[in-house]
C-alpha cells in the first residue's frame, strides 16, 4: 500500500511540474559592448523589442535579460516568430531598433510556450550567437 501510495504521489507531482518544465522564459546573455535587440520580421509591420515595456526587449551591454513567456508572446504574436538580432551602440537605437544598428543574423521560435530557439543564422562574421535548440542564447564578439 506504501508503494502504490508514492508511485501516485510521484506521478501527480510529475504532472504538476510540466507546466513549469514548458513554460520556461527566454534568457539572453549579451557579452558585448553594444546594446541587443531584436525586431521581429515574421511579422508586418515589424516590431522593435525595445519598444516593449520596461525595456524588457533590450539587453545591456555585458548583462542577461531574462525574458518572460507572456512577453514574448506579446511581441511575436505568431509562429514561427522570426527574429532579427540586432547590435547597437546607444541605448536610443535599441529602443527603436534604427540608427546606428549592425544586423547580426535571425533567430527563429517555433513554440510560444516554451521560447525554445529552433533556428539561429548568423550574418555577420564579428559576432557568434549561441543556443539553438535552448531557451538560453548568448551572443559574443569575435575579436
Amino acid at each position: 500500500m506504501q508503494f502504490k501510495k508514492s508511485a501516485l504521489i510521484g506521478t501527480a507531482l510529475t504532472i504538476l511540474s510540466f507546466p513549469l518544465i514548458t513554460n520556461a522564459n527566454l534568457i539572453t546573455t549579451n557579452n558585448t559592448s553594444e546594446y541587443s535587440s531584436v525586431q521581429i520580421i515574421s511579422l508586418s509591420p515589424n516590431r522593435c523589442s525595445g519598444q516593449a515595456h520596461d525595456d524588457v526587449g533590450i539587453t545591456k551591454p555585458h548583462s542577461t535579460t531574462d525574458t518572460s513567456t507572456t512577453d514574448v508572446k506579446a511581441l511575436c504574436s505568431k509562429t514561427p516568430c522570426i527574429a532579427k538580432i540586432l547590435m547597437e551602440t546607444d541605448y536610443n537605437s535599441a529602443k527603436t531598433c534604427s540608427g546606428n544598428v549592425i544586423d547580426i543574423g535571425t533567430a527563429e521560435i517555433d513554440d510560444l510556450n516554451s521560447d525554445v530557439v529552433t533556428s539561429i543564422n548568423v550574418t555577420n562574421t564579428h559576432y557568434s550567437v549561441t543556443g539553438n535548440g535552448s531557451n538560453h542564447i548568448t551572443i559574443d564578439k569575435i575579436q
